[in-house]
Order: structure tokens, then C-alpha cells, then sequence
């Protein structure tokens, strides 16, 4: 860490960890009410993991001046290993990480902020296919084979959503008077209208018309739009 003379803070950090008897969930968690409840252990619902973490932090600040602001850069890496899977990422596994803060303060009555963030995309595990489960059921005198769509599974978290962007930007506008003060304040989310992509969510794709299933679609579920908002705020 080294502050300059010109009000700059630098600063890095590197860092290794390792972690032993983590709790994994094992799928499906399902209970067994035929199970003798007594001897029931929780634990045996869970893989002992095992888990590493290692990076880069750099951090460049301004702390002084009309025009202040923070500059960041995050190299991180986050895996995880049980007896069922090898190393793998997790789910919240961000390799890449940048955020920008700034802050300028224009005409004593004007502030002007904006945060602008990119990341790697966090991990997930893709569905490569679907195909027909059939479970045999008898009701009273009468029996059939029911069919139930299920997905095949890739590896655990071995693809990645889209990287994330985002950038935010704020006018506030500050006016005092005898009775106190008055701020306008005009702030957006996600300006550029980025999309985000929060989770999948997985269909069968089936034509009405023919009565054939034409395989998987998948669907993405976004996270913040473009959302501006006006106000005014009074104190007294």
C-alpha cells in the first residue's frame, strides 16, 4: 500500500487460502419418511468438501479534490472438490472482476456520480439433452407407464453465463434555503440496458402441430433493465 503525493492510494494484495471440510449438498435432498428418524444424521446429506482460493487484488484511489474516485481489479479463482466431483468452480466464481467509481463535485450545487462494473460470467452447469423417464403406476384395477421429461446434465458448473456489465450513473442537484436545503436527483441504472443474465431456465421444445418434441430451449432470465428515476428530497 503506498499513498502518493498527490492524494493517490495504490494498493495490492495477493493471497492463497485453502479450506478443508466444507458442506456440499448432495441432489436430490430428499427425505426417506420410511427412515427411522432416531438415527437419522444430517450430515449424511452433505459431501465432505474441500476448497481452494487463490488471487490478485489492485486498487487505485483518489481521496482528495473535486474529482475523486476508485479503480479495481480483482484475479480470483474459487474451486471446490468432494468425493463424487474432481476441482470444480462454484457457483459464485468470478474470475475477472473491474469496477470504476466516480465522483465530481461541479459548481458547488452539482454532484455527478457513476459506477461502472465488468465481471466474468459465474459458472453453471448446462443441460445437454432431454429424454423420457416412464414410471410404471397402478390405480386400483387399472396400470400404465406415465412418461416424465427429465434433463441430462453436463458437467458440474463447467460453462459460464455471459460476462456482467453494468454502468450507473447519478445528477443531484443541491439547493439551500432558510428553511433547510432541497436536493433534484436524476439517477439510472444500467444505462447502456446491458443484458444481464441472472439464470436459465430450461423447456421442451414441443410442436403442436406434429405432436414431436424437437428437443431443449432454454431461456434467459435478465436482471436490472435501463431504469431511470427522478426525485426531489427535503430536509429541514
Amino acid at each position: 500500500e503506498y499513498l502518493t503525493e498527490s492524494d493517490f492510494l495504490v494498493r495490492t494484495e495477493i493471497y492463497y487460502k485453502t479450506f478443508d471440510h466444507l458442506l456440499t449438498l448432495k441432489p436430490p435432498n430428499s427425505f426417506d419418511l420410511g427412515e427411522d428418524v432416531s438415527n437419522m444424521n444430517p450430515f449424511n446429506d452433505f459431501y465432505d468438501t474441500q476448497g481452494r482460493a487463490y488471487g490478485w487484488e489492485w486498487l487505485l484511489k483518489k481521496t482528495s479534490g473535486p474529482v475523486r474516485g476508485w479503480l479495481g481489479y480483482t484475479y480470483s479463482v474459487t474451486q471446490r472438490k468432494s468425493e463424487v466431483h474432481d476441482w470444480y468452480f462454484p457457483k459464485y466464481d468470478r474470475t475477472h472482476t473491474v469496477n470504476l467509481v466516480g465522483d465530481w463535485q461541479w459548481l458547488e450545487q452539482w454532484h455527478i456520480s457513476t459506477a461502472i462494473t465488468y465481471s466474468s460470467g459465474n459458472p453453471y452447469t448446462p443441460v445437454l439433452a432431454r429424454y423420457e423417464d416412464y414410471s410404471y403406476q397402478e390405480w386400483g384395477s387399472d396400470a400404465s407407464w406415465n412418461a416424465y421429461p427429465q434433463f441430462l446434465y453436463g458437467d458440474k458448473n463447467s460453462e459460464r453465463y455471459p460476462g456482467y456489465f453494468r454502468w450507473d450513473l447519478s445528477f443531484t442537484k443541491h439547493i439551500e434555503t432558510k428553511w433547510g436545503s432541497r436536493e433534484w436527483y436524476i439517477q439510472i441504472v444500467n444505462v447502456t440496458n446491458h443484458l444481464n443474465t441472472l439464470t436459465y431456465i430450461y423447456d421442451q421444445d414441443y410442436d403442436w402441430q406434429t405432436g414431436e418434441y424437437k428437443g431443449v430451449k432454454r431461456f434467459g432470465v435478465p436482471m436490472f433493465p435501463f431504469m431511470p428515476t427522478v426525485g426531489v428530497k427535503y430536509e429541514f
